[in-house]
């Protein structure tokens, strides 16, 4: 199941969620917020 390109992608993934995580975080911006928590969490769901 943990292949070497599904972690990779996980990691992707991961990284773009956190930087729209906190840029919603800083500028009060709720979709990008929501957005970046829904990033985060994606990758880590059973497929």
């Amino acid at each position: 199941m943990f292949d070497t390109s599904y972690l990779l992608i996980s990691l992707v993934f991961s990284s773009i969620g956190l930087g729209y995580f906190i840029y919603g975080k800083k500028q009060k911006h709720t979709v990008a917020y929501y957005s970046g928590i829904c990033l985060i969490v994606y990758p880590y769901t059973p497929i």
